[in-house]
Formats: C-alpha cells, sequence, structure tokens
C-alpha cells in the first residue's frame, strides 16, 4: 500500500509540474481549442490519482483501526486477568511473609 501512496502521489506531482509548461503555451486563435483539449488532459488524469490516493489512505486508517482494536481486546482481557489475582497474590504475600508468629 506505501508503494501505491507514493506511486499516486508521485503521479499528481508531475501532473501538476506539467500544467505550468502547458500553460505558457502560445498558439493562434483558431488552436485554442486543441490546446484547451490539452491543458484538460492532466486535469482528467489527476482525478483518479486523486481518488486513489485518498483510498490508499483509507485503507492504511482502517488498517490501523483494526490493529488498534485488536489492541485493546489483548489488554482488556489482561486486565481481567489482573484483576482476578491481584487479591490471590496479596493474599498468599501477606500468609507468606517471614515473621516470628507464623
Amino acid at each position: 500500500m506505501y508503494f501505491i501512496k507514493r506511486q499516486a502521489s508521485v503521479s499528481i506531482k508531475v501532473l501538476l509540474l506539467m500544467l505550468d509548461p502547458i500553460n505558457h503555451i502560445k498558439t493562434s486563435p483558431e488552436d485554442e481549442a486543441e490546446l484547451q483539449d490539452v491543458r484538460d488532459q492532466p486535469l482528467k488524469i489527476q482525478t483518479p490519482h486523486t481518488q486513489v490516493l485518498e483510498d490508499v489512505n483509507n485503507l492504511m486508517n482502517l488498517y490501523v483501526s483494526f490493529s488498534a482494536q485488536k489492541t485493546n481486546d489483548v489488554m482488556k482481557i489482561l486486565t481481567i486477568f489482573s484483576v482476578f489475582f491481584m487479591p490471590l497474590t496479596f493474599i498468599v504475600g501477606i500468609y507468606r511473609m517471614n515473621s516470628n508468629y507464623a
């Protein structure tokens, strides 16, 4: 996913850099329609790349959320076990102390 994200990001940057030279092209008024098509083409290509970048970001956030949910479930189970064994550990600690009265 990182590779796809990086490719989409680089593609968007290249398309944005292409816009500046294309916008500085001087043509005759008859060729203005063709030049406008050339100007619109990078924007048409940029739209799917932007969508892919957003989708990859959403998938990565979803993966992080699922990972955090698993961690929370494990911590909940460990907390339940520690609450169960804490009083037992305390009682055993009191009765097993080295004292002269035992």
